[in-house]
C-alpha cells in the first residue's frame, strides 16, 4: 500500500557546498532538473526550488565536523508542486548516480 503523500509535508531543506556563483547554480538544477529559472529560484514540473545563501556560511567550518553541512555555501528549499505526484513514493524524482549528474 502506497503512502498518502496528500496528506504529507514534503517540503525539504539541502545544504550545497558549491564554489558556483549563486546564478550559475540556480542555472544548473534547472538544466538538471529540466525546469526553468527565475533570479534564485527553479519551478519544476513536479518540484519548486529556491536557492538561498546561507547566513552561517563559513569556509573552515564548512570542511570539517559532524555538523559541518550548516556551514556549507547555500541552502535550497525544495517544495512538492500541488497536484503533482511523485514518481517515486519517498522522493519525486529518480536518484542519479554522483558521476552521472548534469554535465555540459
Amino acid at each position: 500500500m502506497e503512502p498518502d503523500l496528500g496528506s504529507m509535508d514534503l517540503f525539504c531543506r539541502i545544504n550545497v557546498q558549491t564554489d558556483m556563483p549563486l546564478q550559475e547554480l540556480v542555472a544548473f538544477i534547472a538544466r538538471c532538473s529540466g525546469g526553468s529559472s527565475h533570479m534564485n529560484a527553479v519551478r519544476g514540473r513536479s518540484l519548486d526550488i529556491s536557492v538561498f545563501e546561507n547566513d552561517d556560511f563559513d569556509t573552515e567550518k564548512s570542511h570539517s565536523g559532524e555538523d559541518r553541512w550548516l556551514h556549507f555555501r547555500y541552502t535550497l528549499e525544495v517544495d512538492p508542486v500541488a497536484g503533482q505526484r511523485s514518481r517515486s513514493s519517498t522522493f519525486p524524482f529518480t536518484p542519479v548516480p554522483k558521476a552521472a549528474i548534469c554535465r555540459d
